[in-house]
């Protein structure tokens, strides 16, 4: 039991590093890549690069909601996560989807404009949410899994 504990607090503590780490890298503000062509002078099509932050609203007005989601998805982790600490056996399997759809949606913007747009710290935001999930995901499913595997040898 002990050593269940120990687990726990060490998950929970990785998770929320990794969260924090990750909430920050979504507020700098030259982050999230936007594409526009125009015309120069000597009347060449130009494709300029602009950048803004995940939480900009700028982004929602050119139909790039997924890096907008992406954060809130990422705080409504957080919040769920921290009140998984106070009640441990809630809200665990909602906490694990909610750190998927958040890695996705972060890079669901690679698979939509290419790699132009794709910066060091996209990288590292969905590097960090997968990472999460997987560490989150691992224990649920290991526990799961052996939990289900001892049934089955002892019914056996």
């Amino acid at each position: 039991m002990e050593k269940e504990t120990k687990n726990r607090t060490a998950i929970v503590i990785l998770s929320l590093v990794f969260l924090t780490i990750v909430l920050v890298l979504e507020i700098i503000p030259y982050l999230l890549g936007m594409v526009f062509t125009r015309v120069d002078e000597s009347n060449q099509v130009v494709n300029v690069v602009k950048y803004s932050s995940y939480f900009d609203v700028l982004p929602i007005g050119y139909a790039l909601f997924t890096q907008f989601l992406s954060s809130l998805t990422t705080i409504a982790c957080i919040v769920l996560f921290i009140i998984r600490i106070f009640k441990p056996y809630k809200m665990r399997g909602i906490c694990i989807l909610l750190s998927l759809i958040a890695g996705l949606l972060s890079i669901l913007h690679l698979f939509m404009f290419g790699s132009e747009v794709i910066t060091v710290q996209t990288i590292l935001i969905a590097s960090f949410l997968f990472f999460d999930f997987y560490i989150k995901s691992f224990r649920f499913l290991f526990g799961q899994i052996t939990e289900s595997f001892i049934l089955f040898l002892l019914l056996r």
